[in-house]
């Protein structure tokens, strides 16, 4: 009986123990399956913040191009500012030594010089209105003096002295004109070499026989010189391919006045 009830005992004991790990392995189950689960979520999860993350990303390669083609079209931008600064300081440079040349202070400005030179601009257009004239009033009589020669040479009563009266009023039309014979063309004049050929002392304007095409340039200091003995210095404000104009600046003595046919040369302190 004893024995029996060992085996009874024993066989209990197998089934509570083979319970137990039915029990133990089913828990076990349940916890990977959960497990399992939580894993296939967070993964979901991290799909889901993945998909987001490309199109932020996406959408931040979108704007940096447009900051970039907004960056090439600025500094595109203020590399034609600059140039046109450039041109711009370069103009306003030459407008000043055209400015101070003629003794005009552009930073105090001096209603009465300003006025003086109106004034005198204004005499100068007066002086050539009537030149002008003459010169109309010149060609007329040449004119009338052509047409009655030709009127006396078609009735056969012409006679020397009304063709010598076209002779005179041609020379004169051509003195009026400043009309010469055609030159033969020469090579620039250079600066060394130059010559005054005109001027106005009232607002001290000098014009000489050399121009860009003999190295002058706007702003050049010059000497005057009558043979080799120093006068006075101009400064060059206005230059065309084969003349310029220069500005009188000072004289070395009151005595002297600039004359035509004086020569020049560059300042040898400014070369």
């Amino acid at each position: 009986m004893r024995q029996r009830a060992t085996a009874t005992a024993n066989a209990v004991n197998v089934v509570v123990a083979a319970a137990l790990c039915l029990l133990l392995a089913g828990s076990l189950l349940m916890s990977a399956s959960l497990e399992a689960q939580d894993a296939s979520i967070e993964i979901q999860e991290l799909k889901t913040a993945l998909k987001v993350s490309q199109k932020r990303l996406a959408a931040e390669k979108i704007r940096a191009a447009a900051l970039d083609e907004t960056r090439k079209a600025l500094a595109e931008s203020l590399a034609a500012a600059n140039n046109e600064a450039r041109t711009e300081r370069a103009a306003y440079q030459d407008l000043l030594i055209k400015m101070e040349a003629l003794g005009v202070d552009v930073l105090n400005v001096d209603p009465k010089g300003l006025q003086q030179r109106l004034l005198k601009a204004v005499r100068a257009t007066e002086l050539e209105r009537e030149q002008n004239q003459k010169l109309s009033s010149q060609l007329i009589t040449l004119s009338e003096s052509v047409v009655g020669y030709l009127q006396a040479s078609a009735q056969g009563t012409a006679d020397p002295s009304s063709r010598m009266l076209v002779e005179t009023e041609l020379r004169a039309s051509d003195v009026a004109l400043g009309l010469t014979l055609p030159k033969v063309k020469k090579a620039p004049v250079s600066v060394s070499r130059a010559r005054v050929v005109s001027m106005d002392p009232e607002i001290g304007l000098i014009v000489l026989n050399v121009g860009r095409k003999g190295g002058v340039r706007v702003g050049m200091p010059l000497e005057i010189l009558r043979t080799d003995r120093p006068i006075g210095t101009a400064m060059v404000v206005d230059v065309r391919d084969s003349i310029c104009g220069a500005v009188l600046s000072e004289l070395v003595s009151e005595n002297d006045d600039v004359k035509i046919g004086d020569r020049i040369q560059p300042k040898p302190q400014q070369l």
